[in-house]
């Protein structure tokens, strides 16, 4: 049995190169098809998942057919996602804008949240309205966060009594210490001196 062997990388797995691949097996499979003797064409995936997969003719082409399409689904998810991130991006921009503009008025929450609202009611897409939802809940709950209990707090006052009593306790405590002191010292001049 005969056999080519094309070696590809997982690294190496692009839309162009599966397409090559493709081209170049099917412009075979008319000679391979002419031919009594069992010949065949093989593509060695290495390098995925440590294993190498030997396949006939048909099912590779067919492997590379599914690549490909796969390859081509990545690519318009990704681009999609782009797509929906450049949106996000655009509307974060002008609320930073506006922020900015207004940073030396006297711009409130309440205000924000009226053009918050504003780019709600505009916007087209769902999942820029989805991340708009999310982002005025994040700033309500960013704002409840930091902002005290109660409309008017209360400060209570410290009765001077107190300090007053505390700073009296604490001068009679060191007098007191300090005679101790005094009758100890006398104390033991007394017993050291008999």
């Amino acid at each position: 049995m005969s056999s080519v062997v094309f070696p590809i990388h997982a690294e190496d797995l692009t839309p162009e190169l599966l397409t090559a691949v493709l081209a170049a097996t099917q412009s075979v499979v008319p000679y391979l098809l002419g031919l009594a003797v069992d010949a065949g064409v093989l593509l060695q995936f290495t390098d995925v998942d440590n294993s190498r997969h030997f396949l006939p003719l048909s099912y590779q082409v067919r492997a590379v057919q599914a690549n490909i399409i796969d390859l081509q689904e990545t690519l318009a998810n990704d681009e999609r996602l782009y797509a929906y991130i450049l949106q996000i991006l655009d509307v974060a921009q002008e609320l930073l804008d506006t922020v900015e503009r207004r940073l030396l008025t006297y711009y409130t929450v309440d205000e924000f949240f009226d053009l918050v609202d504003e780019k709600l009611s505009a916007c087209e897409d769902a999942a820029v309205e989805d991340f708009l939802r999310a982002y005025k809940r994040k700033t309500e709950n960013l704002v409840l966060v930091n902002t005290r209990a109660g409309e008017s707090p209360v400060v209570y006052r410290v009765s001077k009594h107190i300090v007053n009593r505390a700073a009296l306790a604490f001068v009679v405590s060191l007098m007191v210490a300090a005679f101790v002191a005094v009758l100890l010292e006398y104390r033991r001049e007394k017993s050291t001196s008999v």
